[in-house]
């Protein structure tokens, strides 16, 4: 009986290990095996006229991603769910977390006002 009640508070200690080091958030690029970077359609610089608005996207290998394979959320438009935005350099940073509906996996990108 004493062998019984070892086993199991042996199995209780390994399974709680196991669970406290999971990463339930997926935030991790590397565990996800890409990398995502938010970068503007064109050359301008919001700089010199920081409340203009500007289409940013977000890219994948230099392409850029599908809504139809990834589900995607931008911080200040957690609504809108296409793999492009309009924002101000006023609004900097901003960051989409983003999911892969294949895999689930899921990582954050974020573009800085240091990108300019």
């Amino acid at each position: 009986m004493k062998l019984m009640n070892k086993i199991y508070v042996i199995s209780i200690v390994i399974t709680a290990l196991f669970s406290s080091c999971s990463n339930d958030d997926g935030l991790s690029e590397l565990s996800c095996g890409f990398e995502l970077m938010i970068e503007p359609f064109c050359s301008f610089n919001p700089k010199t006229a920081q409340t203009v608005a500007f289409p940013v996207m977000i890219l994948k290998e230099a392409i850029i991603i599908s809504h139809e394979e990834y589900d995607i959320e931008w911080s200040h438009d957690p609504d809108f769910k296409a793999s492009a935005i309009s924002v101000s350099y006023q609004q900097l940073p901003i960051t989409a977390r983003v999911t892969e509906k294949s895999t689930g996996c899921k990582t954050e990108v974020t573009l800085e006002k240091s990108y300019w």
